[in-house]
């Protein structure tokens, strides 16, 4: 006696593209988005600029605030030392 397994029935007509076709449609994604990604970005570096000046200007400030902090909790070690 001979068994055999069933034959999967092929698909047609169900939506399925051919493997070329989904290769298109995924490159022409990726093309669209490429194109369109940098143009999203550019839209923001305006706004963006202004508000890394501001930012930078108070960091820096900052940064001298805690550099004279430093400077004197130095000089009041220097003369503890010394007592």
């Amino acid at each position: 006696m001979k068994c055999s397994s069933p034959q999967p029935k092929r698909a047609t007509g169900t939506g399925k593209l051919p493997r070329r076709k989904r290769r298109a449609e995924r490159w022409l994604v990726s093309l669209a988005f490429l194109t369109v990604a940098p143009l999203l970005r550019a839209q923001q570096s305006a706004e963006v600029t202004a508000t890394d000046k501001e930012t930078m200007q108070v960091l820096l400030q900052r940064i001298a605030q805690l550099e004279a902090k430093v400077e004197k909790m130095e000089q009041l070690e220097a003369r503890v030392k010394e007592l």
